[in-house]
């Protein structure tokens, strides 16, 4: 029932805000001030009083030496995550930050609403006041990789898919482009179906600005399911793709 639960909230938020940067006129993130204890990384929630009547909420952190403050009203999926969860105090405590330094930007990947490895994501930039993205959905989080130029960097997530014979991980990545700070599509040359968690990608690297290259395993057939299980890896049954980065 509990997994049934989460996987119900995990469905609303990702069909309801996903698609959606945030749009609020709030800051997302602001500095709240320097970390007196550099060992101290867990989360918490703080509150603020505007006045008699209004309280606004905050998710305080430690990056680095500098203790930052996430304002959930200006990231939606979060502040309606935290109200529909159980104990909200422990579900922040849990919650991961990763930092990245990017040409003197600060992009912050914040991990959530994990359940059994599997979690929820939202990418930050600092370097503006209003921008946030859900980037990925019941999936675990396993490096970026930067363009040539590091004018755009790509993220690589995983899900564990499990067949009759075995459990392997698939994956998904997505590009996102810095100065615009978009989310940007990517096709393969040959139209193969590679991303969206359809299978195993072994190694991913920039040919270019414009292009990335992919290595996945061949895939055998699971009898009449149309899951398929990727045979075992050697050098003569891997596929390299190559994935060009669609021009708006």
């Amino acid at each position: 029932m509990k997994k049934l639960k989460l996987a119900i909230i995990h469905l609303i938020f990702f069909i309801v805000l996903s698609a959606c940067s945030n749009q609020s006129t709030q800051p997302v993130i602001q500095k709240a001030g320097e970390a007196e204890d550099e060992n101290l990384t867990e989360p918490v929630i703080v509150e603020e009083k505007v006045d008699e009547q209004e309280i606004n909420e905050f998710i305080e952190f430690q990056v680095n030496n500098d203790v930052l403050r996430l304002n959930l009203k200006a990231v939606p999926i979060l502040e309606q995550y935290l109200m529909a969860v159980k104990n909200p105090s422990q579900s922040v405590e849990e919650m991961q930050i990763y930092n990245f330094d990017i040409n003197n930007q600060e992009i912050l990947l914040l991990e959530f609403s994990c359940n059994e490895n599997s979690c929820s994501y939202l990418l930050i930039n600092q370097a503006d006041d209003n921008q946030s993205y859900l980037v990925a959905d019941l999936a675990k989080f396993e490096n970026i990789s930067l363009s040539p130029d590091q004018s755009r960097f790509l993220l690589k997530f995983s899900r564990t898919k499990t067949s009759s014979e075995t459990s392997y991980f698939v994956h998904d990545i997505m590009v996102v482009d810095m100065d615009s700070w978009s989310i940007l599509d990517v096709r393969s040359k040959t139209e193969a179906v590679v991303l969206n968690y359809t299978r195993p990608i072994n190694a991913m690297e920039w040919l270019d600005n414009e292009t990335i290259s992919l290595t996945t395993p061949d895939m055998i057939s699971s009898g009449e399911n149309i899951d398929s299980n990727p045979i075992d890896v050697t050098p003569d049954n891997l596929t390299i793709e190559i994935l060009y980065i669609e021009q708006n």
